[in-house]
């Protein structure tokens, strides 16, 4: 996806009439004065950000044809399994010059996000597209991290090995840039180095093709936690410090979930400064982020999962904690305001035959953090033995829903930077041994497919994980009734 720089934000006839729109709403001023109908706004991130993998891939291919080289040679057997035949045979072995250029084409396509807080209007966009046509050495590590994902990213759906080895040497330039960044006490701190650290955790998720490399994506966490803290209270007076602030937020917490580890001090201290800041307030008033904030319920789940595994509370009072979080839960979802409603319609091709429409994906984001948050904290409560038969059931029942509703909302997600955002929701639902065989199934098949069309291998490590045990660990119809009431 290039930039294509700043364009008239008016509409259709003032554009056309090469005069100034006040861009009222619905219809401009000048329109109504006029006695016609306004034609209406465009997309704005359609006109600034335009896709161009097609026009990429087919000079690549006449690259290809030049230098008569096939992309299938050398390439890693195990990787092509991996991926799906339609996907190779798109680049050529070398790029050479415009390597990198493809591999941020791509990135700014796939893993950018265009909606609120990350969309044109709030500026995020401008500043990373700007950040990285900057030959200021302060943008190095940003530079180098964006070549670096894009390229990953991209020589996953050839593959080019050619692609590969270029992605490697520019996420070892990001790591050199990082570390001359942290070393100056004046770039520290800089939004682009948080950015590029941010970044290279998702060069690791996009290689994450064995679980040899969990460690690495870690460091990467840690260190954009650390780098939270050393930015204090100040990030939270300009609006991309929120903005960084909720990209890595999830991360963080995505790795205290896997570790079964609490929330670190510095995402907690992070977290007070931002709910405190006048940043936080705009986003609300932009409708992009839910009035009562779930953060905190996401902090109490992850640090109830830490003390279930430690084995610091009893049986009785870990039902208890699970209890009052799912009475929170359910009156986050009790006091959502109308515009953060959806709609289901029926769709032979969605899940179950459904599908789910939301105001914008940043929303549906929000709710699929919430059904994750209520299958986690549902399957502490089954799992314990304090807790009844009978409420048990209902549990269950509920778990079911949710987990359905994951895999509905799933069609309302391009193969794009959300459809990430759905990574972790599916795959707690595919591990969930007593939820439907079919759920499941689907759950797998679209993490597959994820990773498939973004090029991210983690989904799909995560997908022939599940896969492997589905058909010996499945309970459908009746058999969890069967299984509560032993």
């Amino acid at each position: 996806m290039v930039y294509y720089g700043v364009v008239s934000k008016g509409c259709q006839r003032c554009r056309q009439r090469k005069i100034k729109c006040d861009q009222q709403k619905p219809g401009c001023t000048r329109c109504h004065k006029s006695g016609l109908p306004c034609p209406g706004y465009r997309d704005l991130n359609e006109v600034i950000f335009r896709d161009e993998s097609s026009r990429i891939i087919r000079i690549s291919r006449r690259q290809e044809k030049k230098q008569k080289a096939s992309v299938l040679s050398g390439s890693n057997p195990s990787t092509a399994r991996a991926l799906s035949p339609s996907a190779t045979n798109i680049l050529p072995v070398s790029v050479r010059g415009s390597a990198d250029e493809i591999g941020a084409n791509f990135f700014f396509a796939k893993y950018v996000f265009h909606q609120d807080p990350f969309s044109t209007s709030s500026g995020y966009q401008d500043w990373l597209a700007h950040a990285y046509r900057q030959n200021d050495r302060r943008f190095a590590p940003l530079r180098a991290a964006i070549e670096a994902a894009g390229l990953a990213g991209l020589s996953n759906l050839g593959p080019s090995p050619q692609l590969s080895i270029q992605s490697k040497r520019q996420y070892r330039d990001a790591l050199t840039a990082v570390k001359d960044a942290l070393s100056n006490p004046s770039h520290a701190a800089d939004d682009a180095t948080l950015m590029a650290v941010i970044l290279l955790g998702l060069y690791e998720m996009i290689n994450f093709d064995t679980w040899d490399r969990y460690h690495n994506w870690t460091t990467h966490i840690q260190g954009a936690t650390a780098l939270l803290d050393l930015r204090g209270r100040e990030q939270f007076t300009r609006e991309r410090g929120g903005q960084l602030y909720v990209q890595i937020r999830p991360q963080i917490l995505l790795a205290c979930m896997k570790q079964r580890s609490t929330v670190p001090p510095a995402l907690v201290k992070a977290t007070y400064n931002f709910q405190s800041s006048g940043i936080r307030e705009q986003l609300h008033q932009r409708e992009t982020r839910n009035p009562a904030s779930i953060c905190e319920i996401s902090f109490r789940v992850v640090n109830l999962r830490a003390a279930v595994k430690n084995g610091t509370l009893s049986q009785k009072e870990i039902l208890e904690r699970a209890l009052d979080i799912e009475a929170d839960l359910k009156t986050w979802r009790q006091g959502l305001p109308s515009t953060w409603e959806y709609t289901t319609l029926d769709d032979t091709a969605g899940f179950d035959g459904k599908r789910h429409v939301y105001h914008n994906l940043s929303m549906a984001k929000v709710w699929n953090n919430w059904r994750t948050l209520c299958i986690l904290v549902g399957r502490i409560m089954v799992q314990n033995e304090a807790y009844e038969v009978d409420p048990k059931l209902l549990t269950l029942r509920w778990m079911h829903d949710l987990m359905a509703e994951v895999c509905i909302s799933a069609s309302s997600f391009a193969e794009d930077a959300f459809a990430l955002s759905l990574v972790q929701p599916l795959h707690i639902v595919a591990i969930q041994k007593l939820a439907p065989i079919h759920t499941r199934k689907f759950a797998v098949d679209k993490l597959r497919n994820i990773g498939l069309s973004t090029g991210v291998r983690i989904a799909v490590l995560l997908a022939n994980d599940v896969a492997e045990s589905l058909e010996d660990h499945c309970v459908d119809g009746q058999g969890f009734v069967e299984w509560v009431q032993g």
